[in-house]
C-alpha cells in the first residue's frame, strides 16, 4: 500500500494532462465517442470535487525524486501539443487533407483506417467535443503547466518548454507578463488581470486581455533596452513566442482554410475565458486598490504560508489543475523542495 501511494501522490498531479491524452485514441476513430468523452470529463472537472471529500495528506517533504515533478510538467506539453494538432488533423479531413499524414500512418502501423472512419461516423458533435478537448489541452498546457513552468525563470529547459507548450493555447505572452509583470510587483495598479468594482466580467475579460499584451510588450522593449539590443529581433520573446503562434495558425489553415484558421482562433477564446473568469474571481481584490499606492515587489519570491491555508487546497481535484503547484504553500514551486521556490 505504502509502494502504491507512493506511485499515486507523483501520478495524482499529472491526472488531467493524462485524461486529455486519452483522448487521442477518441480524435483518430471520430464519431461520437469525442463529444461523449468531452462532457464526462467536463463533469469530472467540475463536479469531482464534491464526490471525493477533502484531501488532508500534507505534501511537504512526500516527494523523494522532485525532479519527476518538474519533468512531469515539461512532458505534459507535447502531450497537450498531440491534442491541439489532432484537432487541426480531424478539421482537415472533409478537405482531403491528411495533415501530416497521421491517417496514412496509423492505417499502415495497425490497418484501420481512420480517414474512412471519420468520413462515416463523425457529425457536429464530434466537432464540439474535439473543439472542447482542444481547449482544454491549450488551457492545461498555457495557463496550469505554462504557468508553472513560466515561473521557472532559471531554468532554460522549462521557459521554453512552457513557452512552446503555451503557444497551442495562445497564451505564450504569458511566459513573460505573468513572473515579470504580475509578480514583480504584484498589485492591482500596474497590472490588468486585477477586476474593478463594478466592473461586469466581459468588459473585465477585454480590458485584461489587451492590457496583458501591451504589458508584455513593454516589458520586453525595457528588458531589451537595458541589454542595449533592438526591440525588433530575435532576441525579443514576446516575438518568439508569436512566431510560434503563427506557426500553429498556418498549421490550421493549411488542413482546411479559414475555417480552420477560425477554430484555432476558438481554442484561444475559450481557454483565455478560462483564465479570466478565474482572474475575475481571484483578484476582484483589485477593487479596492489605491491606484496612489505603489504595489510591494514580489520580485519572484512570495512569502510562504501554511500548506493547507490556501483557499481550495483541501479539494481533491481542484488543485492538481497546477501539477503540484497547486497543493503547495509557496506559489508557484513546492514548499520544501526548492530552496529557490518562487
Amino acid at each position: 500500500m505504502d509502494a502504491i501511494r507512493s506511485v499515486s501522490d507523483y501520478v495524482k498531479f499529472f491526472q488531467f494532462p493524462l485524461l486529455l491524452g486519452l483522448s487521442i485514441p477518441l480524435f483518430i476513430i471520430g464519431g461520437s465517442g469525442l463529444l461523449i468523452y468531452t462532457l464526462l470529463l467536463g463533469a469530472y472537472v467540475i463536479v469531482g470535487d464534491l464526490f471525493f471529500g477533502e484531501d488532508t495528506h500534507h505534501y511537504e517533504g512526500t516527494w523523494r525524486h522532485p525532479n519527476l515533478l518538474i519533468w512531469m510538467e515539461i512532458l505534459s506539453q507535447p502531450l497537450m501539443a498531440a491534442v491541439v494538432i489532432l484537432f487541426a488533423w480531424m478539421l482537415g479531413l472533409p478537405n482531403g487533407i491528411d495533415l501530416f499524414g497521421i491517417g496514412a500512418a496509423v492505417q499502415s502501423l495497425t490497418g484501420f483506417d481512420p480517414v474512412a472512419a471519420h468520413a462515416a461516423h463523425d457529425h457536429i458533435g464530434t466537432l464540439l467535443g474535439g473543439l472542447g478537448l482542444a481547449a482544454g489541452a491549450g488551457a492545461i498546457a498555457g495557463v496550469a503547466i505554462g504557468h508553472n513552468l513560466g515561473h521557472r525563470t532559471y531554468d532554460l529547459k522549462s521557459v521554453v518548454a512552457a513557452r512552446i507548450g503555451s503557444a497551442f493555447g495562445m497564451f505564450s505572452y504569458f511566459t513573460i507578463r505573468h513572473p515579470y509583470g504580475h509578480h514583480n510587483p504584484v498589485g492591482p495598479a500596474a497590472d490588468p488581470s486585477w477586476a474593478r468594482r463594478g466592473e461586469s466580467f466581459w468588459r473585465f475579460r477585454l480590458r485584461s486581455v489587451i492590457g496583458q499584451y501591451r504589458m508584455t510588450w513593454a516589458l520586453e522593449k525595457q528588458r531589451l533596452e537595458k541589454l542595449g539590443e533592438p526591440l525588433w529581433s530575435w532576441r525579443n520573446g514576446t516575438l518568439q513566442g508569436w512566431g510560434i503562434e503563427v506557426l500553429i495558425a498556418t498549421m490550421f489553415f493549411h488542413a482546411a482554410g479559414a475555417w480552420d484558421l477560425l477554430a484555432f482562433l476558438a481554442i484561444g477564446i475559450l481557454a483565455h475565458t478560462g483564465l479570466e473568469a478565474a482572474n475575475y474571481i481571484e483578484h476582484g481584490a483589485g477593487a479596492d486598490a489605491d491606484p496612489a499606492v505603489p504595489a510591494a515587489p514580489c520580485l519572484g519570491r512570495c512569502p510562504p504560508h501554511d500548506l493547507l491555508a490556501d483557499l481550495g487546497h483541501l479539494a481533491p481535484l481542484a488543485p492538481t489543475f497546477q501539477c503540484p503547484g497547486g497543493r503547495s504553500g509557496i506559489h508557484p514551486d513546492y514548499k520544501g523542495i526548492f530552496k529557490d521556490a518562487c
